[in-house]
């Protein structure tokens, strides 16, 4: 065995607190040792008996745990157990063709004697609720749609900027309008409802100069080009008669140079009583210098980067998020260029948006493995670009085999604990990224495979506003254009098998929600088993070939390189 490919420490990522007080252990082992089974063993610390000859012996079970799966280069392994008095000691029992080792906290051993030391197991020494992941319980239900304002659907014509330019008439330039607003996104409910949406997640609304919103003037003012602090009651009012959820993007990582602590800083520059909610390098500081004195998100000059350590910033940015959820009775926020500011303000910030309203959720941006912001202090989600790059790399790029695809595709599944990937927002493409017909260069069947993989997944899957009716677009801004209402102009098979993905994924919410996932390839053909109570649905795809599968099970959907069925135990 490879010993030095065992991996379990008691932290959040690998001891996760459930909602019903039980823990998950989570543990990772080589993926190429040939083990045939994984026992836990645990026990209270302080439970024993005392022998006749005056020993203590530990109390202790033994539970066999489950194995996930084969990755690239680790095997995974986890369960759950419910201790009695909230207490446990454990360590983990290793059984493979070169023999049975033992795996704790003191390291490991062949000897079975060694695990008798009240030392040798790891410990969580008390389960408290409030260290526990525990999400929103209607967050991994969802199946969202994101929605750029501008670009969605013009449904009041009289708050146009002047320089809008006529619906779909040209290709997005980053200051082009169009004149989406919220009114246009109300009067589309009824068809996102008909969709199948359950959660609708609005790029910024804030006033802002800019088309895309992400540098805000004033965080406590709708943009008066997407209407009022009444359209967004009205438009969360409606969302919800639908049973559809709607939460804002929070902008809290920068502003524009128009938000007032900025514009005092310009005026007054040293002597401003904002300087320090700014990183000011060095004054002077100007929007026009050659070189930028101040700190931005990226190098963009008209965005300042805030200062959330300064607690007058943490606690006016608090106030913001409260004051939208009182007000609208929005459902949360996705927070923007999250993983570029410090955690104990996301505490702060989930704390007292939760006093607010227990229910609200708060999903991070983060390009990358977010464990850190996932232990249930901060973030509830974050948007799972690990799943994203994988689907682009092996459906897009071709650059992984089957074989090699399942293998990531594992990984990224056991990333996180289990508990946490049921409510990873999931996704194909974004505001920030190529659509996902173009990328696959209007290859349908390439498509329909992206698609079928996303709500497949485990996690609550995210349709980009377009994305049904085949909308194309290359990078910001083209990836931007605007929604086509004219439905002689979508892609029809395309919106079929979306609306069948959608209606499946409803359906049987139970399955894809909670259901056991299962992977593997054979031939180049990928086979995706969910399974719960009684049901199996299994997914049939190949990349290269047309599918020559007759199965005699329930046919939930059929094309040429995928197909889905049902199988009731």
């Amino acid at each position: 065995m490879n010993l030095a490919a065992l991996y379990h420490v008691s932290d959040y990522n690998c001891t996760q607190v459930q909602s019903d007080g039980s823990i998950l252990i989570r543990l990772k082992t080589s993926s190429e040792d040939n083990i045939k089974e994984i026992n836990l063993i645990h026990g209270d610390p302080f439970l024993g008996i005392n022998s006749d000859e005056g020993n203590w012996n530990w109390v202790k079970y033994t539970e066999t745990m489950e194995f996930l799966g084969k990755g690239e280069f680790h095997s995974y392994y986890q369960i759950i157990v419910k201790p009695k008095y909230k207490r446990i000691r454990y360590f983990f029992e290793i059984i493979s063709e070169e023999g049975t080792i033992f795996f704790g906290e003191k390291g490991i051993t062949a000897n079975q004697e060694v695990t008798e030391d009240n030392f040798f197991g790891f410990s969580y020494p008390y389960i408290h609720l409030s260290d526990g992941y525990i999400p929103p319980s209607w967050l991994k239900k969802t199946i969202w749609y994101q929605i750029f304002p501008d670009r969605f659907y013009n449904g009041d014509p009289s708050n146009n900027q002047e320089n809008v330019v006529k619906w779909n008439s040209i290709l997005p330039k980053s200051n082009t309008f169009f004149g989406g607003d919220l009114k246009g996104i109300i009067q589309k409910l009824d068809y996102l409802q008909e969709l199948g949406i359950r959660g609708i997640y609005l790029n910024p609304i804030f006033k802002s100069p800019s088309t895309h919103k992400y540098d805000t003037d004033d965080y406590y003012q709708i943009d008066s080009h997407f209407g009022t602090k009444d359209d967004l009651i009205n438009l969360v009012k409606e969302a919800h008669k639908r049973n559809i959820k709607v939460i804002l993007d929070a902008v809290f990582n920068h502003t524009s140079p128009d938000f007032f602590a900025f514009k005092d800083v310009l005026i007054n520059q040293d002597k401003s009583k904002y300087k320090d909610w700014f990183f000011i390098k060095k004054f002077p500081i100007s929007l026009d210098d050659k070189e930028i004195n101040y700190e931005t998100f990226a190098f963009v000059r008209k965005m300042p980067k805030i200062n959330v350590d300064n607690k007058e910033v943490a606690n006016y940015l608090i106030d913001v998020a409260k004051y939208w959820i009182k007000e609208a009775n929005i459902d949360g926020f996705r927070v923007d260029v999250a993983n570029e500011q410090p955690h104990q303000f996301y505490r702060k910030l989930r704390e007292e948006i939760k006093k607010v309203k227990g229910d609200a959720v708060l999903i991070a941006e983060s390009w990358s493995n977010s464990s850190i912001w996932l232990y249930g202090d901060q973030f509830d989600s974050v948007m799972n670009y690990l799943f994203t790059n994988l689907i682009v790399d092996f459906i897009v790029k071709k650059g992984l085999d089957s074989q090699t695809f399942v293998r990531k595709y594992i990984d990224v599944l056991n990333t996180y604990p289990l508990t946490t990937s049921k409510n990873l927002f999931n996704l194909l493409d974004s505001h920030d990224t190529q659509r996902i017909m173009t990328l696959c260069n209007n290859d349908l069947d390439l498509v329909k495979l992206s698609y079928t993989l996303l709500f497949t997944f485990i996690g609550t899957p995210c349709l980009y506003y377009g994305g049904e009716i085949g909308l194309e677009g290359k990078d910001d801004p083209d990836c931007r254009r605007c929604m086509i209402w004219d439905e002689s102009k979508w892609n029809q098979p395309l919106n079929k098998f979306i609306k069948e993905l959608i209606k499946i994924r409803n359906k049987y919410s139970d399955v894809f929600v909670d259901g056991k996932l299962d992977i593997k390839e054979k031939d180049e053909l990928i086979i995706i088993k969910r399974e719960y109570d009684n049901k199996v649905i299994t997914t049939y795809l190949s990349i290269s070939n047309y599918l020559k599968i007759n199965p005699n099970d329930e046919i939930l959907i059929k094309d040429n390189k995928l197909l889905m069925v049902i199988t009731y135990l």
